[in-house]
């Protein structure tokens, strides 16, 4: 197995978006930058993206399992521990002085919150447009869960009621009213 780090930011926002198994993400890059991803190959022939500041090479143990843990989470919690396979790094290549670069991961609103609303902003716009082809725009981010604003053409009255019917809307609250003799 190879680990790239240190990647240009299209294959970094690819590899976190939301893909179908049959998509993948070198061809999306390539779909981004408007011209064939650029791979190369490792000393054991495994593909990576090409100008990776680092590269780790190794094998995964599959028996064996160790702790690790608690990490911080994006949303601003910890996770517990659990137990995880182990990878035996055999080999670390780097460019001349490479840099390595990272988001940072706290509370939103962080850089990684709006790198995330990209890559999930882009896939629930393709689902719902190749069913609603009236979808003109859509802006998901995830603030306390995700929160997904839909853009769209009017078919008739009540389009969008009808296209998202598992979508819960906040009731409408009628005004306060002032109590008699106020």
């Amino acid at each position: 197995m190879a680990i790239a780090l240190g990647n240009e930011p299209v294959i970094m926002l690819m590899g976190a978006t939301p893909m179908l198994y049959t998509q993948l993400e070198y061809k999306m890059a390539a779909v981004m930058q408007g011209k064939p991803y650029r791979v190369v190959q490792t000393a054991k022939g495994l593909d990576i993206p090409w100008g990776s500041e680092y590269v780790l090479e190794g094998r995964i143990l599959a028996t064996q399992r160790e702790t690790a843990g608690p990490f911080g989470e994006f949303p601003g919690y910890y996770s517990g521990c659990h137990r995880y396979p182990v990878i035996e790094i055999e080999r670390l290549s780097h460019r001349k002085d490479p840099i390595y670069d990272a988001v940072y991961v706290g509370r939103p609103w962080t850089e990684i919150d709006f790198l995330q609303a990209m890559t999930t902003s882009t896939p629930i716009f393709v689902q719902l447009h190749a069913d609603f082809p009236e979808v003109v725009a859509v802006s998901a981010l995830y603030t306390h869960g995700l929160v997904v604003i839909v853009s769209t053409k009017t078919r008739y009255g009540g389009f969008a009621k009808a296209m998202l019917p598992d979508l819960a809307v906040a009731p409408r609250i009628p005004p306060l009213r002032k109590p008699p003799g106020s």
